[in-house]
């Protein structure tokens, strides 16, 4: 298992060219923590079941 990266807060989505819209940094990483997660949880169809 991947070492974990540290969650985005509002400055990095900034940063990157996503501003959200809440000046929050708590809600900032929760959005990170679920794109995270959704996008892991994709992932894991396509391994190694032939589906």
């Amino acid at each position: 298992m991947a070492a974990p990266v540290p969650l985005r807060d509002c400055q990095a989505w900034k940063d990157a060219g996503l501003p959200l819209s809440t000046p929050s940094n708590e809600a900032c990483k929760l959005f990170d923590a679920t794109l995270t997660q959704r996008r892991e949880d994709s992932s894991m169809l396509f391994v190694g079941d032939g589906l």
